[in-house]
């Protein structure tokens, strides 16, 4: 047997007094010394973080890029990117997870990444395109205008 407390951070102030319950994972709920205190504890192993960087073709880096981090079409969590073109999710449990970068005017390669997390970190990198918009703007035909051809 282990004794829980010596497994958390002393910091938190948090007393463990039993464990109620685990899952096939590996996390246990346990309970504090308050009635109706109970904490979720994970293992480690099972506790994951997705970094990477934004780039433009030229291997800029992309500063006040959007990433988004959804589970399940729900979204977790967004960071923007740092003067590096970094991002970073941290303290995911193993899961399937979907990075999506956006910033107005650009598109991106890929548009969107799948991770599949089992106990270890992933690294995913975006490539961000200015988009341009060019054609020629022809006035509107009236009654007694033709527009050339």
């Amino acid at each position: 047997m282990t004794d829980l407390n010596g497994l958390i951070d002393p910091g938190l102030g948090i007393y463990l007094s039993s464990a109620r319950l685990i899952n096939d994972a590996g996390q246990i709920i346990a309970k504090g010394r308050q009635p109706y205190e109970h904490y979720l504890l994970t293992p480690s192993s099972q506790v994951s973080k997705i970094s990477g960087a934004v780039k433009k073709p030229t291997n800029a880096l992309m500063e006040g890029v959007t990433v988004t981090l959804s589970r399940e079409s729900s979204v977790i969590s967004t960071y923007t990117t740092d003067s590096s073109g970094a991002y970073s999710f941290v303290d995911l449990l193993n899961g399937i997870y979907t990075v999506t970068p956006s910033l107005p005017d650009y598109a991106f390669t890929p548009k969107n990444r799948t991770v599949t997390l089992q106990g270890k970190d992933a690294t995913e990198n975006f490539t961000g395109t200015p988009v341009t918009i060019s054609g020629k703007v022809i006035p509107s035909k009236g009654e007694d205008e033709q527009v050339p051809k």
